[in-house]
C-alpha cells in the first residue's frame, strides 16, 4: 500500500497540525452535536481536508464512539471507509459536480436509508460544484435533510447562499516540527534511511504538504538511502540555483544571464520559470524585512522593481518563452528599446534591481560568450543582446545652413507695347479703343459700306407648304419653272 494511503488519519488525534479545529470537532463529537450541521473544510492540497471530512463522517455514524473518537471497526465505520454505507457517499465533484447529478442525490432523499442513520455527502473539490449545482442543493441542506461536507482548495469559490449554511473551518499547512517528526516515524517503520537534513530538504521542495512528501519519500528510497544530494537532483534544485544565478547577472553580464534563461525555458518550460522567478524575488524580499525566506537566495534580487516583475510574471495567464524574456529583460539597465509584455503595459524602465540610475554594464567575459553564443539564445534575447553590445555612433554635428539667396523683385516695365501699339499702367479701356479706331498699325481696319445687294424679307406672304416648295423646287431644275 502506497505511504500516503497506509499513513492516512484515521482519528481526530492522527491529525497534523490545526490543533484548534480539531479540538473544537473532537469536542463537538464529544457532546453528539457535530451532524447537526454541514461543514466545509478549506485549505491547501495534501495537508488532511478529505482525511478530516471522512473523520467527521464516521463519528457522526459510528456505533462505539469512545471518548468522541469513532472505533474504526464497527459496521458503520467500515462502511464509511469502505464507501459501501447506505447512508454514505463520497464523489469527486471535479467529474460529478453537475446539476443533474445533484438533483438525482436530492430525489433519492425522498427514500430515506433503511439504516436510520443520517444521509451524509463528502464533496471533494468543491469548487468545481456549477451555481446551479449548488443551488438544487441548498434547500436540503438548509432543511437538514443531508449532511454535507465540502472539501475545496478554494473556499471563495462556494456561492454565498451556500457558505451562509455551512460551518467553515479552515484547514492549513502542518507546522515543520509536527510534520518532520511524522516523517521520521514513517521512516524509521519503514526501514528509510534519511538524514535529517534530507528530510528538511524534502519538506522545503513539496511545501510542507504531508501527501507529497510521503509519496517523494517513496519513489525516492527505491534507490536505498534517501540523501541531500539524491533529493536536490530529483526536485531539480539544480536548474533553481541557475535561474537564481541568472537574475543576478542579469543587469551586469546580460548575455550569460539571457543564456542561461533561455536554456532553462527549453528544459524546464516557461511555467516554471515564471513560477520559480517568483519565488525567488518574493523570497528576496522576505530577507530584506527579516522574514524567513522561502529559499535562500542572495540579495540582489529585491526591492519594489523586482516586485514589479514578480507581479507582472504572475499576470501571465499562459506564459511563453517571449512572454517571460519580455518580462525578465525589464532587468537590464540601458535598452535602446524597452520591451512591452504580451497583453500587459510596460513595466518601469531603467533603474531597476537597485542599480543606479545611469549603470555601467559590465562586457561579458570570453567564456561566457563561448558557452552561450548568440546562436543559442531566442530571437528575443538575440535582438536585445545585439542592442546592448552594438557600438555608439558619435552624435553627429548639425548640417550647416546654407545662406538665403537674395529675393528677386519683379519690375514692371512702364509702357507695354502689344503688335506696334504703346499702352500704359494708367490706360483705360476707352482709350484702347480710341487709339485702335485710328488705325493704328495692328489695329483692323474699317471695310466701308457693303457692296451686295440688301436682301428683303417679305413680311406679308405666307409661307410655300413643304410638298408645294418640293414640286417648284424640281420644276425649276428640270427647266419648267
Amino acid at each position: 500500500m502506497p505511504l500516503d494511503l497506509k499513513y492516512r488519519p484515521r482519528k481526530f488525534a492522527d491529525i497534523l497540525g490545526n490543533q484548534a479545529v480539531v479540538q473544537l470537532l473532537h469536542q463537538l463529537s464529544r457532546a453528539g452535536k457535530l451532524g447537526e450541521r454541514s461543514l466545509m473544510f478549506g485549505g491547501p492540497k495534501g495537508c488532511g481536508k478529505t482525511s478530516l471530512a471522512r473523520i467527521v463522517a464516521c463519528a457522526i455514524v459510528c456505533n462505539d464512539l469512545k471518548d468522541g473518537e469513532p472505533c474504526g471497526a464497527c459496521e458503520s465505520c467500515l462502511g464509511v471507509k469502505q464507501e459501501s454505507a447506505e447512508s454514505f457517499e463520497e464523489f469527486d465533484a471535479a467529474t460529478q459536480g453537475s446539476v443533474e447529478h445533484m438533483r438525482t442525490i436530492v430525489s433519492e432523499l425522498d427514500y430515506g436509508n433503511l439504516s436510520g442513520k443520517p444521509s451524509i455527502f463528502i464533496l471533494d473539490e468543491a469548487q468545481r460544484l456549477t451555481k446551479q449545482a449548488q443551488d438544487a442543493l441548498l434547500k436540503s441542506v438548509e432543511e437538514r435533510r443531508m449532511l454535507v461536507i465540502l472539501s475545496t482548495t478554494e473556499p471563495h469559490k462556494i456561492q454565498g447562499p451556500m457558505r451562509d449554511r455551512l460551518t467553515e473551518f479552515p484547514i492549513s499547512a502542518p507546522p515543520q516540527d509536527a510534520l518532520f517528526a511524522h516523517l521520521r516515524r514513517v521512516c524509521d517503520a519503514e526501514s528509510i534511511k534519511a538524514p535529517d537534513e534530507a528530510l528538511k530538504t524534502v519538506m522545503q521542495a513539496q511545501a510542507n504538504c504531508p501527501r507529497t512528501c510521503l509519496t517523494s519519500l517513496e519513489t525516492l528510497a527505491v534507490t536505498g538511502e534517501v540523501t541531500v544530494e539524491d533529493v536536490k537532483t530529483y526536485f531539480r534544485f539544480g536548474a533553481t540555483e541557475k535561474l537564481v544565478q541568472a537574475l543576478e547577472m542579469l543587469p551586469s553580464d546580460p548575455r550569460t544571464a539571457l543564456g542561461i534563461i533561455s536554456e532553462l525555458l527549453d528544459t524546464e518550460g516557461p511555467s516554471w520559470v515564471c513560477e520559480k522567478s517568483i519565488l525567488v524575488v518574493t523570497s528576496a524580499v522576505r530577507a530584506s524585512v527579516g522574514a524567513k525566506p522561502t529559499i535562500q537566495v542572495p540579495g540582489g534580487t529585491r526591492g519594489p522593481a523586482w516586485l514589479a516583475i514578480a507581479k507582472a510574471l504572475g499576470a501571465l495567464d499562459k506564459p511563453t518563452a517571449a512572454d517571460v524574456e519580455a518580462v525578465l529583460l525589464e532587468a537590464v539597465p540601458n535598452l535602446p528599446a524597452a520591451p512591452v509584455p504580451m497583453g500587459g503595459q510596460r513595466l518601469p524602465g531603467p533603474g531597476l534591481m537597485d542599480i543606479p540610475a545611469n549603470p555601467v554594464v559590465q562586457a561579458p567575459s570570453p567564456k561566457a560568450a563561448e558557452s552561450f553564443p548568440k546562436e543559442n539564445l531566442t530571437p528575443i534575447a538575440q535582438s536585445f543582446v545585439e542592442a546592448l553590445e552594438k557600438p555608439k555612433e558619435a552624435p553627429k554635428p548639425p548640417p550647416v545652413a546654407k545662406p538665403a539667396e537674395p529675393v528677386r523683385k519683379i519690375v514692371e516695365p512702364k509702357v507695354l507695347e502689344i503688335d506696334g501699339v504703346n499702352f500704359t499702367k494708367e490706360e483705360k479701356l476707352t482709350s484702347v479703343d480710341d487709339k485702335l479706331e485710328k488705325g493704328s498699325r495692328g489695329a483692323p481696319h474699317a471695310t466701308g459700306p457693303s457692296q451686295a445687294p440688301e436682301v428683303r424679307f417679305d413680311k406679308d406672304r405666307v409661307p410655300i407648304p413643304p410638298k408645294e416648295f418640293s414640286r417648284a423646287f424640281i420644276q425649276r431644275v428640270k427647266g419648267q419653272g
